[in-house]
């Protein structure tokens, strides 16, 4: 798996520096992923925990659900990167069509998870093909 963070593209044993691969401000600082023991704690917790305990609904029934009125994302790296796998899965809506998993939390703590295209991003919503939308602060990860 690989992880996409700055100008550093990490696998567990590999580094390169592709900065063609990142929108520039996002390129907070050169960090490595070993460094950053905040983002790491996170993907830790969202791929072990996360994936584990989650329903899969529909998007069509997205409007069903409260989401979270509150941040669900502490770290400012958790935040970054959030907003990084956003725009990589809106590219991917765009250009080839391809579903993304969404990972989020409702009003009532519970984490659901919802196969979908992402067609837009913003700093506050998230559009999803059929004319939904979640917002982007009750977001905890997406998976490819």
């Amino acid at each position: 798996m690989y992880y996409f963070l700055n100008y550093i593209c990490l696998n567990e044993n590999e580094y390169h520096s592709p900065p063609d691969l990142v929108k520039p401000h996002l390129r907070i600082c050169q960090i490595g992923f070993e460094k950053n023991q905040e983002l790491k704690k996170h993907l830790n917790f969202f791929y072990k925990t996360a994936m584990q305990n989650s329903n899969v609904i529909a998007k069509e029934h997205l409007g069903m659900f409260r989401f979270s009125p509150s941040e669900v994302l502490k770290g400012e790296w958790e935040k970054v990167y959030r907003n990084f796998t956003l725009q990589r899965a809106e590219r991917l809506g765009n250009s080839f069509k391809g579903k993304v998993r969404i990972f989020f939390r409702t009003h009532d703590n519970e984490i659901k998870v919802v196969d979908t295209t992402v067609w837009a991003t913003s700093d506050d919503y998230v559009s999803l093909k059929g004319g939904m939308s979640i917002p982007v602060r009750s977001i905890l990860g997406v998976e490819f």
